[in-house]
């Protein structure tokens, strides 16, 4: 799919393509913002990584989770590869109503967590509706004589609703005054018992909570969202050590493109050698030539023998027209390649040759290729290059000049080389024999035999 494009089935089972525009994390919940090709906007909503539901907008609340998550969470501009890896891992997405969604809550979620989910929708079902849920929740918790989950209820309502006058009292009845004491002291069992309440206070209270939400997302199996962490503390203040595991996590949940994807993105926020050079590992591994240029092109990343030995294996394994990359970046590149095995000299510079004059005027090749000239001396590319630079305004040399643009694999070139020879000497037969080798390499067969017979009977009459 394209990378912000993508489908779900609406509520009759019909297919309904959205594109995506941004894409907010915020405590446990996914939050992705969609235009459909009526220009309808929607919210997708997720929990822990897995699809709810969508809601299509008619009018969003002030202060509603949503404008919440949005403005305190995690925000992602698409096309964005956590937007992607979110929306392909819910590939069969499908919107169901509000029945449906009280069902698929009572079926996989606590009571707490339907709670909490409950209060994303409140632009879409009436505040009072879901409040009145979530009050009978707790009435149900306390004559069962839960009575902690029941205070969990009301934490949630308070955040919900923390005006409501209902909340206040409940939050002030001494039944649950050793569960506030807890919740004001933040006792570890409040981080073992309500890990709704915990992950609030790790989220926004991240810089003294680092590792110990970054344990807790690990423990929940919950890559997605750990990556998003650790990326934002990266962007912060980053480090070796999590860079290490956001790497380590990526490597296990993401495929090779995203995670590179994800990386190119931080290395474009964050100045961190350690972050190069591991872009540059991975970019060595997939044999990405053109993206690891641009990395010694634009910092100061040193390569070890062993990367530019890989370098050097990698470059006689591709075709000249995989070199994507711009003059000055390819000359760089070269350049730091034969400094170390300048026994390469001919190889490297005659494929860099092929793909630069394929595009690139002579004089700008020349100019290309003066470094090169006092790095390496006169190495065959080299003196076959300047003889091609220097014949290249002389109709006398046209054949020896077509010939240097045939092994340079400029087929244009040479048969405009070869032509021009075959009209200055129409008796001559081996403009003829180069032209019919010429379109052979072309794939132009009719014509290279059109030659050929030409190159015989020339041949016979001479």
């Amino acid at each position: 799919m394209i990378e912000n494009q993508f489908t779900i089935q609406d509520a009759k089972n019909k297919s309904l393509r959205l594109r995506a525009e941004r894409m907010a994390n915020y405590v446990r919940a996914q939050i992705v913002e969609a235009i459909s090709d009526e220009h309808d906007l929607y919210y997708l909503f997720f929990y822990k990584g897995e699809f709810l539901t969508a809601k299509k907008v008619t009018k969003l609340r002030r202060h509603s989770f949503i404008e919440t998550a949005f403005k305190h969470g995690h925000v992602y501009q698409s096309p964005h590869p956590f937007m992607n890896h979110l929306l392909t891992s819910n590939h069969s997405a499908k919107i169901i109503n509000n029945k449906q969604l009280l069902r698929k809550l009572n079926q996989h979620y606590s009571k707490t967590e339907k709670a909490y989910i409950l209060t994303f929708f409140e632009s879409f079902i009436s505040k009072k509706q879901l409040f009145e849920e979530i009050k009978d929740m707790f009435y149900e918790d306390r004559r069962g004589g839960q009575l902690f989950t029941a205070y969990q209820l009301i934490r949630i309502l308070k955040d919900f609703a923390p005006k409501h006058s209902l909340v206040k009292s409940l939050s002030s009845d001494l039944i649950y005054k050793d569960f506030a004491k807890m919740y004001r002291d933040r006792d570890s069992e409040l981080f073992s018992q309500d890990l709704i309440e915990a992950e609030k206070i790790m989220f926004h209270e991240i810089e003294t909570c680092q590792d110990q939400y970054v344990q807790h997302l690990m423990t929940e199996n919950r890559p997605l969202e750990l990556s998003m962490l650790l990326y934002e503390q990266m962007k912060k203040a980053p480090s070796s050590a999590t860079l290490d595991l956001l790497h380590q996590t990526l490597q296990e949940n993401f495929t090779d493109n995203e995670s590179v994807q994800l990386l190119e993105r931080l290395a474009e926020q964050v100045k961190f050698a350690s972050l190069q050079e591991l872009l540059l590992k991975k970019y060595l591994d997939l044999k990405q030539i053109d993206r690891i240029s641009l990395i010694l092109l634009e910092t100061e990343v040193d390569l070890t023998p062993n990367n530019l030995e890989q370098l050097t294996r990698s470059m006689s394994e591709i075709s000249p027209n995989e070199l994507n990359m711009q003059p000055e970046a390819l000359q760089n590149f070269i350049l730091k390649l034969l400094k170390h095995n300048p026994s390469k000299a001919d190889p490297l510079l005659t494929k860099c040759l092929i793909k630069l004059l394929a595009s690139t005027e002579l004089n700008d090749v020349n100019d290309w290729i003066r470094p090169f000239r006092e790095l390496c001396g006169k190495t065959k590319a080299i003196e076959q290059f300047d003889k091609m630079f220097n014949m290249s305004e002389d109709l006398e040399s046209m054949q020896p000049l077509g010939e240097l643009y045939f092994e340079f694999e400029q087929w244009d070139q040479a048969l405009e080389c070869f032509s021009m020879e075959s009209e200055l000497k129409p008796d001559a037969a081996k403009p003829l024999k180069w032209l019919s080798k010429t379109y052979l390499e072309m794939g132009l067969k009719d014509e290279s035999e059109a030659y050929q017979k030409m190159y015989v009977s020339v041949q016979k009459q001479a």
